[in-house]
């Protein structure tokens, strides 16, 4: 396994933790602007506390990263490369507060590719698929 392949693991597990602790300005440079002011608006108009509360994960949680398209395009004069890659992530209860909880995100990665450009990614989707509390089977 190699950095890049961390990448989403890393990246969701950042961006879980700063969305549950309400730290909007720490997406700043990891996820667009527009990505950014989405995610903001639906944390805060759509969740409830639940999904709020315990929408984190650590990198080891994520147990499965798929790529499920690679595109490139132009804007102005400049070339891109985006990544979409479905995430699931399952997470133990780490409290008797705290449920066990899944959830299935879509993630795009992009990079700019033009002469001269940094290699940097940026995530300019970040959307919740699905979120499910878990309960126990007795």
């Amino acid at each position: 396994m190699t950095i890049d392949d961390l990448l989403p693991f890393q990246a969701l597990s950042h961006v879980t933790k700063v969305l549950r602790d309400n730290d909007f300005k720490g997406l700043k440079g990891l996820l667009s602007n527009r990505a950014a002011e989405s995610i903001q608006r639906e944390v805060e108009t759509e969740w409830d506390d639940l999904q709020r509360n315990n929408l984190d994960f650590e990198p080891d949680e994520v147990n499965i990263a798929n790529i499920v398209r690679i595109y490139t395009h132009n804007v102005a004069y400049d070339r891109y490369a985006d990544v979409d890659v479905h995430l699931v992530a399952v997470r133990q209860p780490r409290s008797e507060k705290s449920p066990a909880v899944s959830a299935i995100f879509l993630l795009t990665f992009s990079r700019k590719y033009s002469p001269g450009a940094l290699p940097d990614w940026i995530i300019t989707k970040f959307k919740i698929k699905r979120f499910l509390p878990l309960t126990p089977v007795e």
